[in-house]
């Protein structure tokens, strides 16, 4: 994405952005509300209910942004990320994932991986025209990075062999993103 946008790309852009932050909103909710049975770290299930909301917050405004005057432009590299994102997301609630590593998996990885999708984004936009889209992109970029800060920082405290495990668990979802 250099340069100027069109309407169908913008639109594309938007519509991703929607998907993957909705698609956040439900994993992260559905984990803050069901624990492993094992490991109920309700500091970190309160930190997840947080960035659910976060999430789904955005996603709506995603949607009230959202452009409805032309088609997205199905064009691969401005919706496959955004669709790499859902998936690996997705796949997540399946497994098993202790506490520690759902923190993990969303301030190491997912929150960063959308917020370089949105900073791709910004790097495209036109002040003159898209000065609303901009300041929105902005708050998200500055939203995620904070969160994913806050995650990270809770972490800090990790047993090795929680490292180990947390550290399997990110790798795994890594492959998934750039698959």
């Amino acid at each position: 994405m250099d340069g100027p946008l069109t309407l169908a790309q913008t639109a594309a852009l938007l519509d991703g952005h929607a998907r993957a932050e909705n698609e956040l909103f439900r994993v992260l909710g559905f984990w803050s509300t069901n624990p492993p049975s094992d490991d109920p770290a309700a500091a970190v299930q309160a930190v997840l209910a947080a960035e659910s909301a976060h999430h789904g917050w955005r996603a709506e405004q995603w949607e009230i942004r959202r452009v409805r005057s032309v088609d997205p432009d199905p064009e691969p590299d401005l919706v496959s990320d955004a669709d790499r994102l859902a998936a690996a997301v997705a796949a997540a609630v399946g497994e098993e994932i202790d506490s520690a590593s759902r923190l993990a998996l969303w301030g190491h990885l997912w929150a960063p991986f959308l917020a370089a999708r949105y900073a791709r984004h910004r790097r495209s936009v036109s002040p003159a025209a898209d000065e609303g889209v901009l300041r929105w992109l902005d708050m998200c970029i500055s939203d995620l990075q904070r969160g994913a800060t806050a995650a990270v920082v809770g972490l800090g405290d990790l047993r090795p062999g929680d490292r180990a495990r947390v550290a399997e668990s990110l790798a795994g979802a890594a492959r998934l993103l750039v698959a």
